[in-house]
């Protein structure tokens, strides 16, 4: 499968949606490119991309069912569906499996910034690099010689962070 916008930055491809948040053959290139890529920023592009997809293709039927169809013609929104072969993504970072999701520990903002060792002045990138490090270490590889106790306290750590992660990305995009 071609990917056209391959070359392209998160940054490019998060000014192409504003660009284009009702064209849909734009949407569907966005939506293809973002599924292979795994940064939050990316994560909830892709989230932003569906949920427009779907805007789009409710707006669809509403032009289709509102205007008298004959029997020769099909309604466009008949045909172009949103494909939903995978998980709904969730601006929840992907290591999580879909159970754990529900799981995921309520914070409050001060919370997530203590737990990410961060300010709300503190740069993007100093607090996607916490979170990457208490994730990473969480990673099975380097958890294969531990005790079940420790593996299970990591990974608590790590869900604790992502939980942190994902109200700072709401707060974030909140104030955007």
């Amino acid at each position: 499968m071609a990917r056209p916008l391959m070359q392209n930055g998160i940054a490019q491809l998060e000014v192409l949606f504003a660009a284009s948040t009702t064209d849909v053959k734009a949407l569907k290139q966005l939506e293809g490119e973002l599924k292979h890529r795994q940064v939050p920023r990316a994560v909830n592009l892709l989230a932003e991309v569906q949920a427009a997809l779907r805007k789009t293709a409710k707006a669809d039927n509403l032009h289709t069912a509102a205007e008298p169809s004959s029997a020769a013609t099909v309604p466009v929104a008949a045909t172009s569906t949103v494909p939903m072969a995978g998980p709904v993504v969730s601006p929840i970072p992907r290591l999580l499996r879909a159970a754990e999701v529900g799981s995921l520990p309520t914070l409050s903002a001060e919370a997530a910034y203590l737990l990410l060792k961060a300010t709300p002045s503190t740069p993007w990138e100093s607090v996607e690099s916490v979170r990457r490090r208490l994730v990473d270490a969480a990673h099975p590889s380097r958890l294969a010689g531990s005790t079940p106790e420790k593996r299970a306290q990591v990974q608590e750590s790590a869900r604790r962070a992502n939980a942190a992660y994902a109200v700072l990305i709401a707060l974030r995009t909140a104030s955007q």
